[in-house]
């Protein structure tokens, strides 16, 4: 309710105020000027004449409560109006809310997008150090090796470099195992498995699905698949 509406209202309280005393000072008048100077014997003569005033005072009465209803009904559409009014702002809040909440989302979900992302990026480059120590014991060569079967496979890695093979291995199933299962959007999965296959060039692709293969380990072989690095026979 506004400054204004409460202005009006204390006016027609006061208003109610007043009619209601000058009714109690006309009564209270009346009844002391019937007891001073009408005479007992012809009060109940007197009283009948006042009949008119009696019905009169009735009808005022009912009036005033006309009056009454229609100034409460005034003050029940006022607060019904304030009812619809914060009823609107409470929706506004809620609106503006859900879109904060929103933002904030999209916030943690690009936060946690960039952690992972990090962590992949250490584990391609451990992956390409694992590389790099394989090239330096055998030789360039040696790694691009194409692998028929395991029996040279194993002729080409043993001995201290068989260790940084496995290292190699390691830390690419857990690279793909990592992206796979960490908690993002589909579309920022996508976009990490494109990075981790351009990592991958073709010969570690032919490295890599003969590993899987040869521990038969079906969960590798069908993470290799889906990062398209999987060589079909």
């Amino acid at each position: 309710m506004t400054t204004e509406e409460k202005v009006e209202q204390k006016k027609e309280e006061h208003k109610i105020f007043k009619i209601g005393g000058s009714v109690l000072v006309i009564w209270g008048i009346s009844f002391w000027a019937i007891n001073r100077f009408v005479n007992s014997d012809y009060r109940g003569i007197f009283g009948d004449m006042f009949g008119a005033v009696n019905a009169l005072f009735s009808g005022l009465a009912f009036a005033g409560l006309i009056y009454t209803i229609t100034v409460q009904r005034k003050e029940l559409s006022l607060q019904r109006e304030a009812i619809q009014m914060q009823t609107k702002e409470l929706e506004a809040q809620h609106i503006e809310t859900a879109r904060s909440a929103d933002q904030l989302q999209m916030q943690q979900e690009l936060l946690n997008y960039q952690l992972v992302l990090a962590t992949v990026n250490d584990l391609l480059k451990l992956k390409n150090a694992a590389i790099q120590n394989i090239n330096t014991h055998n030789g360039a060569d040696q790694f691009t090796n194409r692998f028929k079967n395991w029996v040279t496979f194993n002729k080409v890695f043993d001995g201290e470099n068989l260790k940084n093979l496995e290292q190699y291995k390691e830390t690419c199933f857990l690279t793909l195992h990592f992206v796979i299962t960490s908690n993002l959007r589909n579309k920022q999965i996508f976009k990490l498995i494109d990075i981790v296959n351009v990592n991958i060039d073709a010969t570690e692709k032919k490295l890599l699905t003969t590993l899987a293969i040869h521990e038969k380990d079906l969960y590798i072989q069908n993470l290799l698949k889906v990062f398209k690095i999987y060589q079909e026979k």
